[in-house]
C-alpha cells in the first residue's frame, strides 16, 4: 500500500512539474515578443496586457504538436485580427512596415 501511495505521489509531483515548466516556458516566450514589439513601437501598459494576453492565448494554442499547417495558418490570422483590434492605423502600419516582427507575433 505504501509503494502505491508513493508511486501516486511521485506521479503527481512530475506533472505539476512538467505543467509548471510548460506555463514558464509560454510565459517567457511571451514577454520576449512584448519586448520585440515595444522596442519598435510605443505601447501603453493596457495595450501591452492586451497583447500578452492574446500571445499567450497563441502559445497555449500552438502546444499542441499534431496540428495541421492549415490549423497554425487559421491561428496565426486569428492572432493577427486581434492585434489589429487593440492598435490603431498608425501602429497597424508600423507593424506592417516590419514582416520579420509581424510574422513573431503571429507565427
Amino acid at each position: 500500500m505504501k509503494k502505491i501511495v508513493t508511486l501516486l505521489v511521485l506521479f503527481f509531483a512530475v506533472t505539476f512539474s512538467a505543467n509548471a515548466q510548460q506555463e514558464n516556458s509560454i510565459d517567457t516566450s511571451v514577454k520576449k515578443d512584448v519586448y520585440a514589439a515595444m522596442e519598435y513601437i510605443k505601447i501603453t501598459p493596457e495595450k501591452q496586457k492586451d497583447l500578452q494576453k492574446i500571445l499567450f492565448d497563441k502559445y497555449r494554442r500552438l502546444e499542441d504538436k499534431t496540428l495541421s499547417d492549415e490549423r497554425k495558418n487559421l491561428i496565426a490570422e486569428s492572432t493577427l485580427r486581434k492585434i489589429k483590434s487593440i492598435f490603431d492605423t498608425t501602429e497597424i502600419q508600423k507593424l506592417e512596415a516590419n514582416p520579420e516582427l509581424l510574422n513573431r507575433l503571429i507565427k
